[in-house]
């Protein structure tokens, strides 16, 4: 488990500076974002936002965030423009490969699906107590805001380090 700053509810650090950070962590896995591919850059606030890092089992955990915390399904338009990335088909055969195929890929997601579910269960609760969802393709006006003021506005509670603790993490082989 990583001990990352954005990863405590009252970080004082800027979106801009955990995001950083998040990079930093990250390090030659990170996708480079640019222009059309904005996606990433959304995906990558979401992490700081919602304090997760990018373990398969927090993965699982911020896509409840993602779905029902902020508002990317009126982005479908971006998520489809993204899956053209050859960055991210690389990264998607990858990790395809490391896990046994498409098959050993789809064993995974369940398995790893089953191991969050009462995470996931408790962020769903959490999502619907936020006094606004995050705006997936956020204004650039945050990347100057500190996160525990973000996390305030949008009413935001991460979960603890305690709550994100997994038994058995699943380990990648990169």
């Amino acid at each position: 488990m990583s001990n990352l700053s954005f990863q405590y509810q009252d970080c004082t650090k800027t979106l801009a500076e955990g995001l950083e950070e998040y990079k930093q962590h990250v390090g030659e896995k990170y996708i480079d974002d640019t222009h059309e591919m904005e996606f990433f850059a959304a995906h990558d606030a979401t992490h700081v936002i919602f304090g997760l890092d990018t373990s398969l089992e927090q993965e699982a955990m911020l896509d409840t965030w993602a779905i029902w915390g902020t508002d990317f399904l009126r982005h479908w338009d971006l998520v489809k423009e993204t899956f053209k990335n050859d960055q991210l088909k690389d990264l998607t055969d990858k990790f395809s490969q490391e896990f046994g195929g498409r098959f050993g890929l789809a064993k995974l997601i369940i398995k790893l699906y089953f191991k969050v579910l009462f995470i996931k269960m408790k962020i769903f609760k959490r999502t619907f107590k936020m006094t606004k969802k995050w705006e997936y393709k956020f204004p650039k006006k945050h990347l100057n805001q500190r996160i525990c003021d973000i996390r305030s506005e949008y009413g935001v509670t991460i979960l603890s380090p305690e709550e994100r603790l997994i038994n058995n993490p699943i380990e990648r082989l990169t």
